[in-house]
């Protein structure tokens, strides 16, 4: 599988390990990928379990406070006050 040039990728392994663009990558690992790269992953044990994530970027400000990504720091507050209310998650 080729992955798009315009793409950022991520491959998350949550059990056994893998050997990916020349790396071995073992549980609780995450491996960032090269856009445009052959991705060719093997086995290392009989199985292993993969998240992978492929997607455009939006050329977005990111703002990060505690376990909240905004684009703007006003966003997070509003989150941190929402959450704090009790109101998180509720329009």
């Amino acid at each position: 599988m080729t992955l798009p040039k315009s793409h950022k990728e991520i491959v998350y392994v949550h059990s056994g390990q893998l050997r990916m663009a020349g790396q071995n990558i073992k549980k609780n690992e995450l491996a960032i990928l090269s856009s445009g790269e052959e991705l060719e992953i093997i086995c290392q044990q009989q199985k292993a379990g993969i998240l992978i994530m492929v997607g455009e970027p939006l050329n977005e400000p990111v703002d990060r406070g505690g376990p909240f990504v905004m684009n703007i720091k006003a966003e997070i507050q509003k989150a941190f006050t929402d959450y704090q209310s009790g109101k998180f998650g509720q329009v």
